[in-house]
């Protein structure tokens, strides 16, 4: 026969039984080993700290820019000064390159008040012809700067002044009759024959025959230069003369 007590005793075991909650291992545990990386080898050194070498309290950091850069530490090859010395770029006393054209060089000369620019500009305009250094084609205009300057040169004011009245009173200002080949062969003949021709009768040989026929006829022959103009000149200046020109 069981007693109530054993009833009681037999009822406590079976609610410990059924309890979930789990034993606490009282006894202490060995130290628990950390998880190793697959991905590392065990064997594999730490790296190396690198020492941050100390910073020098001299050394400043640059200012923040503000979009201007100091021109005295940023000069390009471009930019500095070319050396008048060197054989690419020289220079003449007035300031002017020599490779620059000898008609800008004129026009550059008479605006700024040379007097030899302003002399040639004076007695090219005197004629009733016109002169401004540019080569803009018109009727009674000189275009062929170069050629006239070296004209002026040659002849001086005096035979440069008759050269072009002659042209101006055989042509009419026609501007086939101011063309390079033609200011220059008149300038070689006067040069050649300035105290034994006559002018009036230039003119009159002058004016039966146009402009382009003398440069025609000139270019046929084996000759350089103006020459081969100035010849065409005298062959039409001696036509039907007893005392021909040489």
């Amino acid at each position: 026969m069981i007693t109530p007590a054993v009833k009681e005793s037999q009822k406590t075991e079976a609610e410990s039984s059924n309890d979930d909650t789990p034993l606490v291992d009282c006894e202490p545990s060995a130290e628990k080993e950390q998880p190793i990386d697959e991905g590392l080898s065990t064997n594999e050194e730490s790296p190396t700290e690198v020492e941050t070498p100390p910073t020098d309290p001299t050394d400043k950091e640059p200012p923040p820019s503000n979009g201007v850069v100091d021109e005295a530490e940023d000069v390009t090859e471009a930019s500095k000064p070319t050396d008048p010395t060197e054989p690419d770029t020289p220079i003449n006393p007035n300031g002017l390159s020599k490779q620059v054209h000898l008609g800008s060089r004129l026009r550059a000369e008479y605006l700024a008040g040379e007097p030899k620019a302003i002399a040639f500009y004076d007695v090219s305009n005197a004629s009733g012809l016109e002169m401004d250094f540019t080569k803009n084609v018109s009727r009674g205009k000189i275009v062929c700067i170069v050629e006239a300057y070296k004209a002026w040169e040659a002849l001086g004011d005096k035979l440069y002044g008759d050269m072009l009245n002659i042209i101006v009173r055989a042509w009419n200002k026609q501007p086939e009759s101011l063309h390079r080949e033609i200011i220059g062969g008149m300038a070689s003949f006067l040069k050649k024959h300035s105290s034994a021709y006559d002018s009036e009768r230039l003119v009159k040989c002058l004016s039966k025959v146009s402009p382009i026929h003398i440069v025609r006829e000139g270019n046929l022959l084996a000759v350089s230069g103006t020459a081969k103009y100035a010849e065409q000149i005298v062959k039409l200046y001696n036509k039907n003369m007893k005392k021909k020109l040489a």
